[in-house]
């Protein structure tokens, strides 16, 4: 199957953009549209939002309701653990990422149904 010029560019953009893990066995083998930025890729949120700013910008997406801690919710420190229930991050995929550069705008309810 070959790939439309937006999903190119957004490969391009990630393999710029996105550092590899400190240790290449972390790395995986190939990235694809499903290839999570927080698990496989190894991002940290700290990593991901001016990653992400950079995104929307060159690409012209019109954040109408991204929320960075829904993908990469905070660590907290190891000394003090929180007793709270902690919340499952959702995925953050290169194929989300495709789809809002091709939409224009991220509208998460219309990017999750990847």
């Amino acid at each position: 199957m070959m790939e439309d010029t937006v999903t190119n560019q957004v490969f391009t953009f990630i393999h710029k953009e996105v550092p590899p893990p400190i240790f290449s066995g972390l790395a995986p083998k190939k990235i694809s549209l499903t290839t999570d930025l927080r698990t496989d890729l190894r991002m940290l949120g700290e990593d991901a939002e001016p990653m992400i700013e950079k995104f929307f910008q060159e690409f012209s997406i019109k954040n109408l309701d991204f929320d960075l801690l829904r993908y990469f919710p905070p660590e907290g420190l190891w000394l003090f653990p929180s007793f709270k229930k902690r919340q499952i991050p959702i995925r953050l995929t290169i194929g989300m990422l495709v789809k809002a550069a091709k939409n224009n705008e991220w509208n998460t309810s219309e990017i999750e149904k990847i």
